[in-house]
């Protein structure tokens, strides 16, 4: 869509005046943004042919997934078990519009073997489903998902324009930087957020016989790691995921921050803002009528390759982790092995159950290593799998 006469092209046209009016708060510096998306911290850089869609307009949209690879669709399957939902697809704010990947381009992408292989954990679990139907449903699987992380966006940009609770520092871009740190753990509300609110718009669908997909989509979403899976909230817990996100956002803070320091972004000193004014309201979205968020598919031939640092580690490889990156050393054999490793901690080698390390032992081995995922994702690729710069220079403690 291009601009005629006034009529505004997307968000951006809202947004730019505001953004060039914020500045760095001089008392903390430049934010530190490590990704400008959403995707897993340490993915490769993306690439591909992007067409643009409009998820405003008629059922079915054209989706062209026939050329998508099946081991592509095979590995977003696997791989979304271990990285969530933003592996498939990603929101990329409207402030990094000019950063890669996909300069000049902001929105929403959904990455065609993301879109294919949700579907085909649909048409598994339903084999009643015909290929187009379970198609369009993850569509609106990753589009409802990925338009929360707008809303958040657009909310904040309204925080940081108001002149009575703002003095025009950059709110959202710290609260990113602070994100950062939290990322696949249980603390990043916005995540969990994010599937509740997915799940709440796809009650209102329907299939074409009739039925209401929302078993089908919660299984999904069952099957993916924290914090994406944890979007089963009562009011109250909802209430408070949603209180701290919005105290995390008008501080520069993250919600372990928020929490510490007691902030309460509703307090009457900040204005006008809401206890409501965060909880997602089709009503007050900004795309609920036009498409003001430029939704894209990306066509990626290299997915499966892409993301294969995401996915489960084979044993082999993770003995390298443990041996040459925490320089564990062998403690004791019975049924299985232990190692101790460099910050004292002792950890049990999982026994050959499969190829691979399962999620859940994944985590609690590096739990005691103190490590989150995305470090060992980012590591795994500074060390070449463990065989360069290791072991690690400074032990960390269990977390």
């Amino acid at each position: 869509m291009k601009l005629q006469g006034n009529v505004m092209k997307d968000f951006f046209d809202v947004a730019a005046p505001v953004l060039n009016r914020l500045v760095d708060d001089p008392d903390r510096g430049a934010p530190n943004i490590t990704s400008p998306t959403t995707m897993p911290e340490g993915t490769n850089q993306i690439e591909g042919e992007l067409q643009q869609i409009d998820i405003a307009g008629e059922e079915p949209w054209e989706l062209n997934l026939d050329n998508v690879k099946e081991e592509d669709v095979d590995a977003g399957r696997r791989v979304v078990r271990e990285a969530g939902v933003d592996i498939l697809a990603f929101y990329k704010s409207f402030r990094f519009r000019d950063q890669p990947p996909f300069r000049g381009s902001w929105g929403i992408f959904l990455i065609d073997a993301g879109i294919a292989s949700v579907a085909a954990y649909y048409l598994k679990k339903r084999p009643a489903l015909n290929a187009i139907e379970a198609q369009q449903l993850a569509l609106k699987t990753l589009v409802f998902h990925e338009r929360y992380h707008f809303w958040i966006d657009a909310w904040a940009l309204a925080r940081e324009a108001d002149p009575f609770i703002s003095n025009f520092y950059k709110k959202y871009e710290y609260y990113i930087e602070q994100r950062q740190m939290f990322a696949m753990t249980h603390l990043d509300f916005e995540e969990s957020l994010a599937n509740y609110y997915l799940m709440r718009s796809i009650s209102k669908t329907s299939l074409n016989d009739g039925s209401h997909p929302t078993r089908l989509v919660a299984d999904f979403l069952s099957s993916c790691p924290e914090p994406y899976s944890l979007y089963r909230l009562t009011i109250g817990k909802r209430r408070a995921y949603e209180r701290q996100l919005a105290g995390a956002i008008v501080s520069g803070l993250n919600v372990v921050a928020v929490r510490m320091a007691g902030i309460d972004p509703f307090a009457k000193d900040l204005g006008r803002l809401s206890a409501s004014d965060i909880s997602f309201d089709q009503r007050k979205y900004p795309i609920s009528k036009a498409p003001l968020c430029p939704t894209y598919i990306v066509r990626d031939p290299l997915f499966a390759s892409r993301i294969a640092p995401f996915q489960r580690p084979k044993r082999s490889e993770f003995k390298r982790f443990i041996t040459n990156y925490l320089a564990g050393s062998v403690e004791r054999k019975t049924k299985h092995e232990f190692f101790k490793i460099d910050n004292g901690e002792t950890i049990m080698f999982p026994n050959p159950h499969d190829k691979e390390i399962r999620g859940y032992e994944l985590d609690n081995i590096l739990k005691k290593a103190g490590l989150l995922r995305p470090e060992y994702w980012r590591e795994k690729q500074n060390t070449k799998s463990w065989k360069k710069g290791c072991p690690r220079t400074h032990s960390k403690p269990p977390l």
